[in-house]
């Protein structure tokens, strides 16, 4: 496709960033539930964001790097 993208590129953007997601909505989550607990939601909330966000980040950069690893020694063979 010329000026765009096809379906498979979507998808493989997509699934680069699934830890990202995976990760926020557990801190989400977990933030929601210590801030109830502490009467703070909003800044608990914020915390178990922040950290998703932190920790999804780490998870997809190194599964990016050990699949660029992965696909540079298939080219090498």
């Amino acid at each position: 496709m010329e000026g765009g993208y096809c379906m498979a590129d979507k998808d493989k953007n997509s699934s680069e960033h699934q830890n990202l997601s995976t990760y926020m909505c557990l801190g989400i989550g977990i933030g929601t539930a210590i801030g109830v607990a502490l009467n703070n939601m909003a800044l608990w909330m914020s915390i178990g964001l922040s950290i998703g966000v932190c920790i999804g980040s780490v998870l997809d950069h190194n599964n990016q790097k050990q699949t660029e690893h992965k696909n540079d020694n298939e080219k090498m063979e």
